[in-house]
């Protein structure tokens, strides 16, 4: 039996237990419908390998921006609240791209990139994490959009200031390399 593994913006958290997979990846609206991680990384390669159009990924911006405002919340993977994984999760699935629901999982899954393009993500170490602890869009321009954490809402911020550069730990997309 693994470990069911919740991920915040902030932290990782283990609660409860699954069978035969370590993972449980919440699908879009329905908190209450769950799949494995085998089904996550069918999805990953259904989208990133083999000749994945990189056409989708050109709206994950536009798609993002519609969310800016809503408040996080922790577990959050809809339009009632985000948390960072949710918000990239939830962006993806609306435009027909599905993606692990936790950032760690996309860090491990997805393509890594040099440079991220307009709707690729970019991942961050956050407060000495010893792996990846959230995830915000990129749209372009030094500038991402992400859910920061409890209390604030969803926001674009620039990625060239101090605290973001010392965090940053990579950016992956979904289209090949």
């Amino acid at each position: 039996m693994g470990s069911l593994f919740l991920v915040s913006c902030s932290s990782s958290i283990f609660r409860g237990s699954v069978k035969e997979s370590p993972y449980i990846y919440y699908l879009d609206d329905t908190p209450n419908v769950h799949y494995t991680e085998e089904q996550a990384r069918r999805d990953v390669e259904e989208s990133s390998g083999g000749g994945f159009s990189c056409e989708k990924i050109k709206k994950v911006p536009v798609t993002a921006l519609r969310y800016e405002g809503v408040m996080y919340k922790f577990g959050g993977n809809t339009p009632a609240g985000f948390d960072c994984s949710g918000l990239s999760s939830y962006v993806y699935s609306q435009n027909g791209i599905h993606i692990p629901r936790s950032a760690s999982q996309q860090y491990a899954k997805l393509n890594p990139i040099k440079i991220p393009r307009n709707g690729d993500l970019i991942f961050f170490k956050i407060n000495n994490s010893k792996g990846v602890s959230h995830v915000g869009i990129y749209i372009g321009d030094n500038k991402m959009i992400h859910a920061p954490h409890e209390g604030k809402p969803v926001m674009v911020v620039s990625v060239k200031n101090d605290y973001w550069k010392k965090a940053y730990a990579g950016a992956r997309t979904v289209c090949e390399n």
